[in-house]
């Protein structure tokens, strides 16, 4: 089945276009066929795809922002069926590059979408556009119970260890991962001497979490973790409550700048509202900061395991 990845923002000039085309190239330079969409009117996806260079193929199906058009893709079904058409392309993955402006399309791709990316620049206007299009996105966002009952049923805490490594860490995936390592040798290399994390690992987690990438998983990642990030930096406990009413799965206690007293209050927030614990640096590369300063328990982690 098709894997589809939206790009798409309600602004344009945030450089949709050069992140759907390079995004695709990168992905097809692996082992996976992709085809990129091109829904945009301008048809510049389509201009850099037509000469024949890259190593992806393009569909070209501009939408105009006409009234006609409009009043299409608002209609009750006309916008699903033009995108579950769209994305029943050939291939492993499919890249969309929506058109700006049109928020009828962009709503009914981001229900549609496995992975939606959302371009923004540093201005006011893009900022803007982008919390309407996350709107868009975390519009009707529940819990999913699938995700809690599988939380409870986890093999790491149910499997004999033996088991667990037979199941896990067979001979086929052993040769598949040895395979991916070769092949992503320059990139597993270049992830090392930026983050310090041996390839070996992110082989390894990558095997176990994915199968490499062949098991992405069928939740709504939006729906399944809805997380409130390091609430001890601008305490609002009060809302907590009504953001669980509406949705929200984890919240973030290991933070940076949490304290102990921050750790264990939001630990227990998080046990009386039945969410998940995140935690993490809040890396940004500003000096002084170390990725990984920030963990979390391996109770935690398992938890996370299971819903994402």
């Amino acid at each position: 089945m098709t894997k589809k990845l939206i790009v798409g923002s309600l602004k344009g000039g945030v450089g949709k276009t050069t992140v759907a085309v390079n995004l695709a190239c990168a992905l097809a330079d692996g082992a996976k066929t992709v085809v990129l969409v091109d829904l945009d009117a301008q048809g510049t996806a389509t201009e850099w795809i037509e000469p024949g260079h890259l190593p992806i193929t393009g569909q070209g199906l501009p939408l105009e922002n006409t009234g006609g058009i409009r009043r299409w893709v608002e209609s009750e079904q006309g916008v699903k069926r033009l995108v579950e058409q769209v994305l029943s392309v050939d291939a492993d993955i499919g890249i969309i590059d929506l058109p700006p402006h049109l928020s009828a399309i962009v709503a009914a791709a981001l229900t549609l979408a496995d992975l939606v990316i959302i371009p923004c620049g540093a201005s006011v206007a893009d900022v803007s556009a982008t919390a309407k299009t996350l709107d868009l996105a975390c519009a009707g966002v529940r819990p999913i119970g699938r995700v809690r009952e599988l939380d409870a049923r986890q093999p790491e805490h149910g499997w004999a260890v033996w088991k667990y490594l037979d199941t896990l860490v067979s001979e086929d995936r052993v040769a598949r991962g040895r395979a991916a390592f070769r092949r992503h040798r320059k990139t597993l290399w270049a992830a090392h001497g930026r983050h310090r994390v041996h390839p070996k690992f992110i082989v390894a987690i990558w095997g176990v979490e994915s199968d490499f990438g062949r098991n992405m998983g069928n939740f709504d990642a939006i729906a399944a973790l809805a997380t409130l990030a390091h609430p001890g930096l601008t305490p609002r406990d009060e809302i907590i409550p009504r953001l669980v009413d509406e949705g929200l799965g984890a919240i973030e206690a290991y933070h940076p700048r949490h304290g102990r007293a921050n750790v264990s209050h939001y630990r227990a927030l998080a046990r009386k509202h039945e969410l998940a614990v995140t935690g993490g640096s809040d890396y940004h590369g500003r000096p002084g900061e170390t990725l990984g300063d920030a963990t979390i328990g391996l109770r935690e982690l398992d938890k996370l395991r299971a819903l994402v």
